[in-house]
């Protein structure tokens, strides 16, 4: 009975699923609507169309579906739901997505595919050599698949050569005070490109797709559809096969787990029963949770729109989301004695 949410047998459904199908975007929509707490309740106080445009998702947690790219993850809570509906209706968009949304879905998968990588080279997992060798390997399996463009077959040539004629032409003295060493420099130089090349290819993509999307029946990936597609496929391919599970990559989210698994056990006590005049130490670890969402905690308490338990699990959630690695990690140190 823990999910037991106090309203009817489909609402609490959403709200059971809004944890079990957790998404950052959905927390991201919360953090800039609600818990960025200045001098009211409305978070950042964004325009609705800024805030349409963040919505990267369009389903609820219990509307989610394969068979649309927009609906294939949760897009906000339904904590926010009557907001994003007012959002809706103000925009225009209804029950699609809004147009800026593909472009800004587009730049989160030309960064964190190339940048990772980067990432891998610098952390010395994976050398600039292994790298250009197993980004070609990927890259030409994606194009003979033909599942992408065949005008971008070039790209990645073209992203290693001028990479190389930006080394080739750097000041000899701008390398030595930097220090860095030669594949460090490549991975930055090809990472600067990879972007460049690949937004054009997005900006190229968005036009030509432009009234579908505009019409609401575009339900693909940008990206995919660009001559950037096999690039961005193959980076992120690299990343998850020769980087993301490097040993110390596991050791790194084998500790981040073990870390978020104790926070939680420790701030529901605090979450469930330090509001009311319970355990002594429960308070103290409610106490402890950020002010902002202390505050936002006890408004919605107040409205009384979701049930106490529910609220008490979003409490929960918000100050732990909020964190940093670096502060969740200090944090478990001291509850811990770790």
């Amino acid at each position: 009975d823990f999910f037991e949410f106090g309203c009817e047998l489909k609402k609490a459904e959403q709200l059971k699923k809004d944890f079990l199908e957790f998404e950052g975007n959905a927390q991201t929509i919360r953090l800039i609507s609600k818990l960025q707490v200045l001098a009211d309740f409305h978070g950042l106080n964004l325009t609705c169309a800024t805030m349409s445009a963040a919505c990267k998702y369009i389903a609820t947690s219990n509307e989610i579906t394969k068979d649309f790219h927009e609906k294939s993850k949760l897009g906000y809570f339904a904590s926010e739901q009557e907001l994003i509906e007012k959002i809706q209706e103000e925009t225009g968009t209804k029950n699609k997505r809004n147009p800026i949304s593909y472009i800004v879905e587009s730049a989160d998968d030309i960064a964190f595919s190339v940048v990772d990588i980067e990432d891998g080279v610098k952390k010395g997992v994976i050398s600039w050599n292994n790298l250009k060798g197993k980004l070609n390997e990927e890259f030409e399996k994606a194009i003979a698949l033909k599942e992408y463009s065949q005008s971008g077959s070039e790209i990645l040539g073209i992203c290693f050569s001028k990479a190389e004629k930006i080394l080739d032409r750097a000041d000899s003295s701008i390398k030595e005070e930097k220090g860095k060493p030669h594949g460090n420099a490549m991975t930055q130089a090809f990472r600067v490109l990879v972007i460049i090349q690949a937004a054009k290819a997005i900006e190229k993509a968005f036009k030509e797709k432009y009234k579908d999307i505009m019409a609401g029946d575009y339900h693909g990936e940008l990206y995919i559809d660009s001559e950037a597609g096999a690039l961005i496929k193959a980076c992120k391919k690299v990343g998850h096969k020769y980087i993301y599970c490097s040993k110390e990559n596991l050791k790194l989210e084998l500790m981040g787990r073990r870390v978020i698994q104790d926070l939680m056990d420790i701030f529901w006590e605090g979450a469930s029963e330090g509001s009311k005049d319970g355990k002594r130490f429960a308070r103290k670890i409610f106490d402890l949770t950020s002010r902002n969402y202390r505050v936002v905690y006890n408004k919605v308490i107040e409205d009384k729109k979701f049930s106490e338990k529910c609220c008490s699990m979003q409490l929960m959630t918000d100050y732990i989301c909020g964190m940093t690695d670096t502060f969740a990690c200090t944090l478990h140190k001291r509850l811990t004695n770790g």
